[in-house]
């Protein structure tokens, strides 16, 4: 939750544009504003992972024990991570032996659940080797478990396409040329950006709404125009395009 406010804040910053001073420049002044069009997508990837993380792990289960197994394995996954960098960094044993006692205890919770024991054999050895944080699904699935199709605004075409700048494909260096290096006065793709933007928070928004009481009294006492703005990108979000 705290990693999907803090992507949606610096997204939000990095929409404003930046104003940088170039010598080139002398009929017009020599600062523009310009939009990191690139780092924007990537930025907006993480905010689109974090809120599809979110619901994997604490919204879309029905199943107690699956929830707990998605929680679980989650965390177990990082700290089988950091125990890899801990023995090819300095780090001081006492660390290591630390994190080595909280993987063992996640071992435990999870071999003990019984929604891990109705994995294949081969699915736990996996899962207990190197972990499994998405519980054997890709980001499409978890899109469509969530409710997004290809249908929808927030698609595996919209992850594809940020993902291909995270990742520095040929895709992003056409797209930098294109946008004129975000020069423009007006950035269509900063337009568009910030309209997915609006509806991953209004998704996560309305999702919590739901989901804590507190947090729906807190809602309901703001204006009725933010509530209808929140309320109108949350319908954009599950409307089905193609209908």
């Amino acid at each position: 939750m705290s990693k999907f406010i803090l992507h949606s804040s610096t997204l939000e910053r990095m929409l404003l544009g930046s104003d940088v001073t170039f010598s080139i420049f002398t009929t017009e002044g020599n600062t523009k504003r310009i939009h990191d069009i690139p780092s924007i997508h990537v930025i907006q990837r993480a905010q689109f992972e974090a809120l599809l993380m979110y619901h994997f792990i604490y919204v879309n289960p029905h199943d107690k024990n699956e929830k707990i197994l998605r929680y679980s394995l989650w965390k177990y996954t990082s700290h089988l991570k950091v125990q890899e960098l801990n023995l090819s960094k300095r780090v001081s044993q006492s660390d290591r032996d630390a994190n080595q006692k909280i993987i063992d205890q996640l071992k435990t919770e999870i071999q003990n659940n019984p929604r891990f024991q109705l994995l294949s054999p081969k699915q736990q050895k996996r899962i207990l080797k190197q972990g499994e944080e998405k519980l054997f699904k890709g980001w499409s699935d978890i899109m469509k478990e969530t409710g997004f199709t290809d249908a929808h605004m927030l698609s595996s075409d919209l992850y594809h396409l940020l993902s291909s700048h995270a990742h520095s494909f040929g895709l992003s260096a056409m797209d930098v040329k294109v946008s004129n290096y975000g020069y423009h006065q007006f950035n269509v793709q900063v337009g568009l950006t910030c309209s997915y933007s609006k509806i991953q928070i209004a998704v996560m928004i309305m999702s919590l709404v739901r989901r804590y009481q507190t947090v729906e009294i807190q809602f309901n006492g703001l204006p009725q125009s933010v509530q209808d703005i929140v309320r109108i990108y949350h319908t954009i979000a599950t409307a089905n395009m193609s209908s």
